[in-house]
């Protein structure tokens, strides 16, 4: 396993490597609006959040868990379909495209993982809560706005708070600043943590090397901002008539098909050498990697005689279409 996996284990949300079986839990937009949840409200006027306590340890594990198994599987799905050679040369641009969406579906199943979520609150949500604190007659409460929330559950996953991304874009540049901020704050956990000094140098290294970009483009969106330019302004010279060259194309490839390599292995920044198409790729498939062994992380910690509820979800998917998702070495 990798050394990342066994650096981030401790940082993992409480209880989700005991979930065993198809997850029978809703995500956690779909249980707050559930007429049979039960959950007590308090409001923090100060800090603008908003904290749900389900009463019950786990219960946003269990939540969680059904995100990941579909989060899990869907960035699998999406790399996995990436076709390169030179047969496939024209497919560059979509491939790019692809290989990022997967790395936003895994970048939301590790912060889920690790603790948190990036949610998307609507009108539904912000109603219903609203509806509850009045009927239980909260004094100092406010209205959620429509907008993207960082979520963070408390150590024994049973309640949760909500606070506003507060950010100029949408859905994805809120996903990155939450990713980036998650990755942030388990580094500096990783290095005061139980690990050798040197094992957890390294760790934490590497992840600063994913860090960094953002300083250098900036932007800690600058993915989604990379992905905006790419295919709605056409850039990067990757479009037909496209200037890349047979070289530079081959390169990006052998870059994608390291998905399933250790992601100590994988540089996101290259040392610095990289052009930013090759930060991007690099730091796609990086992040695509750290969600794949940190879902067969909690695989392989599950109880000796339980199925893990990932069985239900990238697993299954892995074995249908014949796909080795394993490390290579």
């Amino acid at each position: 396993m990798s050394l990342l996996a066994d650096a981030l284990r401790p940082s993992l949300i409480s209880g989700i490597t005991s979930i065993c079986g198809r997850p029978v839990s809703m995500g956690l937009p779909s249980i707050i609006l559930a007429r049979n949840s039960a959950f007590t409200l308090g409001f923090d006027t100060i800090k603008k959040s908003v904290l749900l306590d389900f009463r019950e340890d786990g219960a946003i594990a269990a939540a969680f868990a059904a995100d990941c198994c579909k989060l899990s599987a869907s960035s699998i799905q999406t790399v996995a379909s990436i076709k390169i050679g030179d047969k496939n040369k024209h497919q560059l641009p979509w491939n790019l495209i692809k290989l990022y969406y997967a790395s936003f579906y895994s970048a939301h199943l590790i912060i889920r993982l690790l603790g948190r979520g990036c949610y998307w609150l609507d009108h539904k949500i912000s109603d219903r809560i609203d509806r509850l604190a009045e009927a239980a007659d909260i004094q100092d409460r406010f209205k959620l706005d429509t907008a993207s929330y960082l979520c963070l559950a408390d150590e024994n996953a049973r309640s949760i708070s909500f606070k506003k991304i507060d950010i100029n874009g949408g859905a994805h540049e809120a996903l990155w600043v939450a990713f980036h901020d998650t990755l942030t704050e388990v580094s500096n956990a990783i290095i005061n943590g139980p690990m050798q000094r040197t094992e957890s140098q390294a760790a934490f290294a590497k992840i600063e090397s994913y860090l960094s970009l953002s300083k250098k483009h900036k932007s800690k969106s600058w993915l989604s901002r990379f992905r905006n330019d790419l295919q709605y302004k056409l850039l990067y010279d990757v479009w037909h008539p496209a200037s890349i060259s047979k070289k530079e194309r081959e390169q990006l490839e052998r870059a994608i098909s390291k998905w399933r390599n250790d992601p100590m292995q994988i540089s996101p920044d290259a040392m610095g050498s990289y052009t930013p198409l090759n930060e991007f790729v690099s730091s796609c498939v990086f992040i695509i990697s750290l969600g794949r062994i940190l879902m067969l992380k909690v695989n392989d910690s599950r109880p000796s005689k339980g199925v893990s509820f990932f069985k239900f979800g990238p697993l299954s998917f892995a074995d249908d279409a014949q796909i080795d998702i394993s490390t290579r070495i």
